[in-house]
Order: C-alpha cells, then sequence, then structure tokens
C-alpha cells in the first residue's frame, strides 16, 4: 500500500491527469480504494501524504 499510494500521488503532483487515456493511472487509483485507501497505509506513506498537502494533518499519527 505504501508503494502505491505514495507513486499515484507523486504522479498526480507532476501533472498526470486521471481520464481513459491513462490506464495504468486508473487501475492504480482503483487498486488503492478497493484496499482501504490511504488511511491504511503504514505511517511513512502518511507522512510523505500530509508533506504534500495530500493528507490532513490530523490523519497522522504523533510521533
Amino acid at each position: 500500500m505504501f508503494g502505491s499510494c505514495v507513486n499515484y500521488a507523486t504522479l498526480r503532483l507532476l501533472g498526470e491527469v486521471l481520464d481513459e487515456d491513462n490506464d495504468a493511472l486508473s487501475k492504480g487509483r482503483a487498486w488503492i480504494l478497493s484496499h482501504g485507501t490511504a488511511t491504511v497505509a503504514p505511517q511513512w506513506a502518511k507522512i510523505y501524504l500530509s508533506v504534500c498537502n495530500q493528507m490532513k494533518r490530523d490523519d497522522v499519527k504523533q510521533i
């Protein structure tokens, strides 16, 4: 889950668009959603997503 969430967020931040032409991005998003979203990712993924403003800071446990 860590790699999938981080890679998906990175591609979106780099400007990749989620549409029918981008099959890999669509499949990645579907896989993440079917496995419980980024909220079930390890703590390091949540920290990375929070730093990139892709996840609320409140969702990250304090260290």
